[in-house]
């Protein structure tokens, strides 16, 4: 382990992937195996990173090296070592600018994947597995299954249901024998 930080070091590692870059052909043999892997970094994957990218990572482990590719062809070089990193922008490097193109002409980046969900009442960015809304605004959706449940086991059901709805809710929600209906507060 290099007790430098990264941020002292970054230049001069980035210096000289550029340079070996500059040096080789893009969509070459010699290019294909540079890289250790291409891949979407979809947003919310680590903390503090809302926002989703494309990882070419060239090297990995202590120290390791990676461009972050975002949407609309902004990109980012990161030197990292052990707990410690640094990042610099380099979205108009010209062989930056070449790498891309040749990743979208082989069909690799998918800009639209790249567009982040959004809450469709808040609109913070979510996470595809969350569906339409964030945590905060999320409704309250309930499926129950009558097939081998008694009106009784039903009532319970919906009961538990509403009593933890009741909350964290500002309505008012009434359950009787028959009905269940809501008021706003």
């Amino acid at each position: 382990m290099n007790a430098q930080k990264c941020e002292n070091r970054i230049d001069e590692e980035y210096n000289k992937t550029i340079e070996a870059f500059n040096n080789m052909e893009i969509g070459s043999e010699e290019f294909n195996e540079y890289g250790l892997d291409f891949s979407l970094v979809e947003a919310n994957t680590f903390n503090d990173q809302p926002e989703p990218y494309y990882r070419y990572q060239l090297s990995w482990g202590g120290p390791s090296e990676e461009f972050r590719i975002f949407e609309g062809g902004r990109a980012e070089y990161w030197f990292m070592d052990w707990f410690d990193g640094a990042s610099r922008e380099c979205t108009n490097e010209p062989i930056i600018k070449e790498i891309i193109n040749f990743f979208e002409d082989v069909g690799l980046i998918d800009w639209a994947a790249l567009i982040p969900e959004r809450c469709e009442n808040c609109g913070e960015i979510i996470s595809p597995e969350t569906g339409f809304y964030c945590d905060e605004c999320r409704p309250y959706n309930v499926e129950i299954t009558l097939n081998d449940l008694s009106r009784d086991e039903v009532i319970e059901a919906l009961e538990g249901i509403i009593e933890a709805v009741k909350d964290e809710s500002e309505n008012l929600i009434n359950v009787d024998d028959d009905d269940i209906y809501i008021e706003e507060a």
